[in-house]
């Protein structure tokens, strides 16, 4: 059933993430209290592939599930900024690789019960193969054979869910 807003009060703003309090009704007079988690910026991030045929992945430390994991580059558009252009971004941030876009692989909500952060996945290829990590950003990056790849996700060494979701459609796509 459709829940209609009635009332919203903001319970935490910052440049990533604002957090609502809502007071909801269903048409049939039910009251519901329901917390949204608002992204103001979509997230973006890209499958780079090199020359031969390698895929770039980086492993970060990821404080909310206190673990490490490998994962693709991504992270948060700017403001003004598009999804793709941020893809590409994230990818030189993180790696000091230029790239360039060759395919939306996928759009989607990841936690839309909760949740309105929209994420856009790009499949990309590298201009070079020379990766030059910001130890602030990650704390490895290095590319991978497609089996490795194909490898680590069935181990779960590939937590995250965006990284998980654009490599298997990039998979599914070859």
């Amino acid at each position: 059933m459709k829940l209609i807003r009635k009332k919203r009060r903001s319970v935490l703003k910052n440049p990533w993430i604002q957090i609502f309090q809502d007071e909801a009704e269903y048409p049939d007079g039910r009251k519901l209290s329901y917390t949204v988690l608002h992204y103001p910026h979509p997230s973006a991030g890209m499958v780079v592939e090199n020359a031969r045929g390698q895929i770039l992945l980086i492993r970060s430390w990821r404080y909310p599930i206190g673990k490490e994991g490998w994962e693709i580059p991504a992270g948060s558009a700017e403001s003004g900024e598009t999804p793709c252009s941020a893809a590409i971004r994230e990818v030189a941030e993180e790696t000091g690789l230029e790239t360039q876009m060759t395919e939306l692989l996928c759009q989607f909500y990841p936690s839309n019960g909760m949740s309105d952060q929209l994420v856009y996945v790009y499949a990309g290829t590298a201009k070079s193969e020379n990766i030059t990590i910001d130890p602030d950003e990650v704390e490895e990056a290095a590319w991978f054979d497609q089996e490795s790849v194909l490898r680590m996700l069935k181990a779960g060494m590939i937590p995250c869910g965006i990284s998980q979701l654009g490599l298997r459609i990039w998979f599914m796509k070859k």
